[in-house]
């Protein structure tokens, strides 16, 4: 495959040369091959007694098979060079003369040819310019020379330029040269047309085909505002759905804010210190997500999704968001500006800061190609923001695989645990509502709650139960992985939640998958998982007395705490996270497209 610079004029190609021939050229058609001499005679160069397969763009040197499958002249261009009139190529830019042949300055490239076609953008690298050609023009058309149907010759590296004995010929690069614009200036990513993209890269070695070289899928900016060791949705979403794009053959980078240096993981996790101001954390975030964004294919947000939007925006890149919550609404009940519930607040004016807050939230997420919403109670919410509803795709949570969660007995053993054991994981912040679950404790006697994750609300609960007279009955375990999380939900009789406002938590579905009954607040979309005497208890938020009545009956009733444990794991067993995880791998291949 050859790449020629020069002008170029739709339509690119113009038909074969050969039946332009004349009679006046039978003389010099008619004369004996002559060799070619060059420094490194074995690099398989053109077969100039040969026809068909690719014809030189200069004295009509041609190379191909041995047999004549198209019927082509086998003495055309046969000729030494100088002796007698050249033909031009057989393939050629429409509207470049003929006579004026050395305005064709040749750019020769090796191709490794894709699937999905070819960019019709080259960068070309002159004299160590990378970026501009001579001249400062735009970048060249590519154009494709001949290839005979029987010619299978070894392909071989990158000394099989004949013309230059031997020489190497620099090879393209990953990013295409831009058009020029205005005043010279280039502008935007490289010009992809007609939905075709491909690559122009180091030629093929012997042992290396297309297929190998080939990186399938496509490349994905994960951003997520929590990471292991955080508890909590997105520290559990984003780590399972970067390690199955990593694994079926995705480039993954993870954009996350983080109190230390996450751990190592087999794709780059790029992290915002959380030392940092707000400000300048949220710009060193947005920072990250551009620098990541232009070197990928689409982003993905499971949180910080303005920054994602953003960073999307300036990289050029298509967006998905995975929508978990109101954050306009939270950031009003955490400020203490707003008191009420999710639905009263889509309809309360607010501050200036919660419209400002509103406006960009919902101008962020117009900007997506693809919503992922959790539940149909935020899907609701989110369309009465005037989101497209065609765009917005409920998907559910999806339950953990359960390979190496221990037993019951184990998990209990490596935790310490034993007698009646209740168990939360999260973040502690004041939308989990422990308060109450700690009045509700000191009410029932006997129970242990484990309580799993870090957050800003921790040192003022351990004060708090050491004032309710529970702090012995209280277990802090501090922050953990999905791992942590699940052997903790294993060695447990109950879980507990008692969230002030919820959409679709992942710790309801995790203590579900390994058979363990839930007490929850029916908030959001937990009733869409958690069916009231089935599979747990439901009581309404913010209601100590409701939440002390479902921890004595699920502690003193073993009958009842058996039944709702059997029910447990067969509840979320259609929320397979294979399935829905390649949902979210289906929707970033079509925006990337």
């Amino acid at each position: 495959m050859r790449a020629r610079r020069g002008r170029a004029a739709r339509p690119a190609f113009c038909g074969p040369l050969e039946c332009r021939l004349g009679d006046g050229l039978a003389p010099h058609l008619a004369r004996p091959a002559h060799p070619r001499a060059h420094g490194r005679a074995d690099q398989r160069r053109s077969l100039p007694d040969r026809a068909g397969a690719l014809l030189r763009r200069r004295r009509g040197e041609c190379a191909g098979a041995a047999h004549l499958p198209h019927g082509a002249d086998p003495r055309l261009g046969a000729r030494r060079r100088g002796a007698g009139p050249a033909g031009d190529p057989p393939v050629r830019p429409r509207g470049v003369r003929t006579r004026n042949r050395a305005r064709w300055r040749r750019l020769v490239r090796d191709g490794v040819a894709r699937r999905d076609g070819v960019r019709e953008r080259v960068r070309g690298r002159h004299k160590g310019s990378s970026d501009r050609a001579r001249g400062g023009g735009n970048p060249p058309r590519v154009r494709l020379d001949e290839v005979v149907r029987d010619d299978r010759r070894e392909t071989v590296r990158d000394d099989h330029r004949a013309r230059g004995g031997g020489r190497s010929a620099p090879v393209a690069h990953d990013r295409a040269r831009t058009p020029l614009r205005h005043r010279g200036r280039r502008r935007g990513g490289s010009c992809v047309r007609c939905g075709l993209r491909g690559h122009v890269a180091d030629p093929l070695s012997p042992d290396r085909t297309p297929d190998a070289d080939r990186v399938a899928g496509v490349k994905a900016v994960i951003a997520s505002g929590i990471w292991p060791p955080d508890v909590g949705g997105p520290a559990s979403h984003a780590p399972a759905l970067a390690a199955a794009l990593h694994v079926r053959g995705h480039k993954v980078t993870v954009v996350t804010t983080a109190e230390r240096p996450p751990a190592a993981r087999p794709y780059p996790v790029r992290f915002a210190s959380r030392a940092l101001p707000p400000g300048l954390r949220h710009l060193r975030a947005l920072v990250l997500v551009t620098q990541a964004a232009r070197a990928a294919d689409v982003v993905y947000a499971t949180s910080m999704v303005r920054r994602a939007a953003l960073g999307a925006a300036l990289a050029r890149r298509p967006l998905v968001v995975k929508l978990v919550a109101d954050e306009p609404f939270e950031r009003a009940r955490r400020s203490g500006r707003f008191a009420g519930t999710l639905e009263e607040f889509q309809t309360h004016r607010g501050s200036l800061a919660t419209r400002v807050a509103r406006a960009t939230r919902t101008v962020a997420l117009r900007r997506a190609d693809h919503i992922f919403v959790p539940s149909g109670y935020l899907r609701e919410v989110a369309v009465g923001w005037g989101l497209d509803p065609a765009r917005l795709e409920t998907l559910h949570n999806p339950a953990p695989p359960l390979d190496g969660v221990p037993s019951r007995e184990e998990a209990r053993t490596a935790l310490g645990l034993d007698g009646f054991v209740l168990a939360f994981a999260g973040r502690l912040t004041a939308q989990k509502w422990l308060d109450g679950a700690l009045a509700a404790l000191a009410r029932v006697p006997g129970p242990t709650l484990a309580v799993l994750g870090e957050g800003p609300e921790r040192a003022r609960l351990e004060r708090l139960a050491a004032e309710l007279g529970v702090a012995s009955r209280v277990r802090f375990l501090g922050g953990g992985a999905r791992a942590d999380v699940l052997r903790l939900f294993r060695a447990a009789d109950c879980s507990l939640l008692t969230s002030a406002w919820e959409n679709f938590p992942h710790t309801v579905v995790e203590s579900l998958a390994v058979g363990t009954p839930v007490v929850a607040t029916a908030v959001g979309g937990v009733p869409e998982v958690v069916r009231d005497g089935s599979n747990g208890l439901l009581v309404p938020p913010h209601d100590v007395d409701a939440l002390v009545g479902a921890l004595r009956s699920v502690s003193s009733d073993d009958a009842l705490r058996a039944r709702l444990a059997a029910s447990a794991a067969t509840s979320v067993a259609a929320l397979d996270e294979a399935a829905l995880l390649a949902r979210v791998e289906a929707a970033l291949a079509k925006a990337a497209r």
